[in-house]
């Protein structure tokens, strides 16, 4: 690999030096962008480990800057450079001494095979940064450039089983490898699971029943008129709007000033919220369309579609006809088989409630300090682990296998990039309640989906290829609307929490 790392170094040396030339040429604040990115680039080669350091630091910063300003989310430039800059992160972070996977996919997405798609040719022809075929490099640098072994197929299935059976346990890096190492029979593999990981963006997700503390999350879809903006109804970034900041909202494509998402709000507030943009509704800032109270949430992942040394396989034409039928057929004759591949968190215990514990501002503020997405190397559990993650101490680690136990906690495991790998286009779908077991037909087919149960309807939010999602629409009639992220929920903050009232503080635009 020596002749080729050497010809990497050298595509990236002149790469480097011409495009500095070709980013001039752009408006001033594309050049501010641009010159950050090459910044990052500059510092490609990874010889030491304080080379490394420096590198892996770079990538931290510039996606914390880009995320904080809120552009990462407006402009397609920077969805690609943040799906690029995170996957380089995840090869470095786990590379071996010459760093050759890493040098790979870092040129790749520079070149393209093609030379003309790459990112050099989109800056050497001036494409804009707000053009959307910044997208199709994203959609690039996401796709594994080998796909996976069966044996790496089934560690990411029995990883799945053990958060279905076991829960908590698998919040445990050696409770994982003695596992895998019962039911896989490869010492190699074993050796390099942290690579596997870190190459998916593996990610182990610990999810609580919000209502057990005193949070309701209601399902809003609104558009604005012409004259207004977002920030004038509801500012996500003013800390004073409390857990309102904690939502996730999207912007729908292809509809102007249109909008949807989950809100967080203080159960108690739930119908001023209503109100709220009722009022706003009536004089005529929007038009509000949809706002549902979540009673449950669930997620669900599934590997049906993916084949081992291939790739993911789309549903044929068969298979979706026959999916439609079952969906529109509660009772099928023939009983129907789960598949394996099809695995979805347990229901989780509606009737616990946070001021049933002896300490309740325990459980608050472990609630909002707790990380709830972790990667292998941050797993809290185990001694090692906590070593290398002493974000939580030990009386807070118990207190979430507490948590889990009364089951208003849960965990999950999400291989976000090879969710992605199929689809990085994100939709919401709207359909009408209808039994679990039907709708268990259709969650087979999905890689992912988080689903939302309120009182007449089911919301999905998950990742799919636009010939599903019209299929969905002609075939169904349901709603589905491809949507992209405008505000990601922030960290649940302690502050927005009244310890004397032991309630949480109502949002601002609650109180005036």
């Amino acid at each position: 690999m020596t002749h080729q790392r050497k010809t990497w170094k050298r595509f990236m040396d002149t790469i480097l030096s011409q495009l500095p030339a070709y980013i001039d040429k752009y408006p001033p604040s594309d050049q501010a962008i641009l010159n950050e990115f090459l910044s990052v680039l500059q510092s490609y080669e990874v010889d030491t480990q304080a080379a490394r350091k420096q590198l892996l630091e770079h990538f931290e910063k510039f996606i914390r800057i880009h995320r904080s300003s809120g552009r990462l989310w407006d402009l397609p430039f920077l969805w690609f450079a943040e799906s690029y800059f995170t996957n380089a992160y995840k090869l470095l972070s786990v590379a071996r001494f010459h760093a050759d996977n890493f040098y790979e996919y870092f040129v790749k997405q520079l070149r393209s095979d093609s030379y003309k798609s790459g990112v050099f040719q989109f800056i050497r022809r001036g494409t804009p940064l707000a053009d959307l075929e910044w997208e199709k490099l994203q959609y690039a640098c996401n796709k594994l450039s080998v796909p996976l072994t069966s044996e790496e197929l089934h560690v990411l299935e029995i990883i799945h089983a053990l958060c279905m059976e076991t829960g908590i346990l698998t919040l445990n890096q050696n409770y994982i490898k003695t596992n895998i190492i019962n039911q896989v029979k490869s010492p190699t593999l074993l050796r390099k699971l942290a690579s596997l990981f870190s190459r998916l963006d593996s990610q182990w997700l610990l999810q609580f029943y919000t209502p057990a503390f005193d949070l309701a999350l209601l399902i809003f879809r609104f558009q604005l008129n012409e004259s207004t903006s977002l920030k004038e109804i509801i500012d996500f970034h003013d800390s004073a709007n409390t857990t309102l900041c904690y939502s996730d909202v999207h912007w729908i494509r292809g509809f102007h000033n249109m909008y949807c998402g989950i809100f967080v709000v203080p159960t108690q507030l739930v119908e001023p919220l209503r109100e709220f943009l009722q009022y706003h509704d009536r004089q005529g800032h929007l038009i509000l369309y949809d706002l549902e109270k979540v009673t449950t949430s669930r997620i669900c992942t599934s590997l049906s579609l993916y084949q081992a040394t291939k790739g993911w396989r789309t549903l044929t034409q068969t298979e979706w006809r026959r999916l439609v039928q079952l969906l529109k057929t509660q009772r099928p004759r023939k009983r129907r088989t789960r598949s394996m591949s099809f695995y979805i968190t347990p229901s989780l215990n509606k009737y616990w409630h946070y001021s049933q514990h002896p300490d309740p501002l325990q459980i608050i503020s472990l609630y909002c300090k707790s990380q709830f997405r972790y990667s292998f190397g941050e797993l809290p559990f185990g001694s090692n682990n906590e070593q290398i993650t002493p974000r939580l101490s030990k009386p807070e680690l118990d207190l979430i296998k507490e948590l889990y136990l009364k089951k208003v906690a849960q965990v999950w495991f999400r291989p976000l990039r090879l969710i992605h790998e199929f689809s990085l286009d994100y939709y919401w779908i709207k359909l009408p309640n209808m039994p679990f077991d039907q709708l268990s037909r259709l969650l087979a087919w999905l890689p992912y989906a988080y689903l939302c149960f309120t009182e007449n309807n089911i919301h999905i939010w998950s990742f799919l290829i636009p010939k599903l999602a019209e299929w969905f629409r002609t075939d169904l009639e349901w709603t589905v609307m491809q949507i992209v992220r405008k505000h990601p929920p922030q960290m649940l903050n302690f502050d927005w929490y009244s310890p004397e009232a032991r309630q949480w503080r109502a949002p601002l635009i609650l109180t005036m």
